[in-house]
């Protein structure tokens, strides 16, 4: 099934305001994998979709074991043939295992959800039947993995539900995508991020330029000011 919605002109300047918005962060991602990562540190992208953070990560820790997660058939498949040395799985990930359907963006499979999101509108997408797993049971029990990089749509807070028990046993540093329309289309808010990474995890939460450490009320006015979208947090 493939559903079209209209509003072009919505569809255009989103696109710009991404492009824009993800030529900035991805360069402090980058800047940020470039002073935390060594040579055998391990990684897992969560949401590869093509493989941009997930190069970095194999650039600097060429001797570690790195995990990508993705769940569209095509890009996992890609990820598969440019990364040969990357344990790819063409699943999504949540609070737990099982089948459920995913909304595929046709032209824009970076906003592709497990959800219908807000700004599907203007795009073509199909719904399609993906397996689901949660971190802490995906993950051998030997392997300590250094960053963890979440950009999901909107499922963030499953899937660090699904993780709590690596993220407080190994403490990675988490590169997290947490944006207003993707989270209110789960029904989840800054409150549900704040008390899961900083009271149940003991981990501080910053903006991906390194402002921080967010209170709780800092963090709800940074989300709702929609003036970045992804955070980091460490110990």
């Amino acid at each position: 099934m493939t559903i079209t919605s209209q509003g072009e002109g919505v569809r255009e300047r989103h696109a710009r305001f991404l492009r824009e918005r993800d030529h900035l962060e991805h360069s402090a991602i980058r800047t940020l994998l470039s002073q935390v990562l060594r040579p055998e540190d391990n990684c897992v992208d969560i949401g590869a979709n093509s493989g941009d953070i997930l190069r970095e990560m194999v650039g600097l820790a060429p001797l570690g074991r790195h995990l990508a997660f993705e769940p569209i058939p095509a890009l996992a498949e890609r990820l598969v043939r440019d990364f040969p040395g990357v344990d790819v799985r063409q699943c999504a990930i949540a609070d737990r295992g099982g089948r459920m359907s995913f909304f595929h963006v046709i032209e824009e499979p970076a906003l592709s959800s497990l959800r219908v999101l807000p700004y599907f509108q203007g795009h073509s997408f199909e719904r399609i039947e993906v397996d689901v797993v949660d971190l802490d049971s995906s993950l051998p029990d030997s392997y300590t993995p250094r960053v963890i990089k979440i950009d999901v749509e909107g499922a963030e807070i499953d899937v660090l539900r699904g993780a709590m028990r690596t993220i407080t046993r190994h403490r990675p540093i988490l590169i997290i995508e947490f944006q207003r329309d993707g989270a209110g289309a789960f029904e989840v808010g800054p409150a549900d991020l704040y008390d899961l990474i900083c009271r149940e995890a003991g981990m501080r939460l910053f903006d991906v330029f390194g402002e921080g450490p967010f209170g709780r009320e800092e963090l709800r006015k940074a989300f709702h000011a929609r003036r970045l979208i992804n955070y980091v947090a460490h110990p």
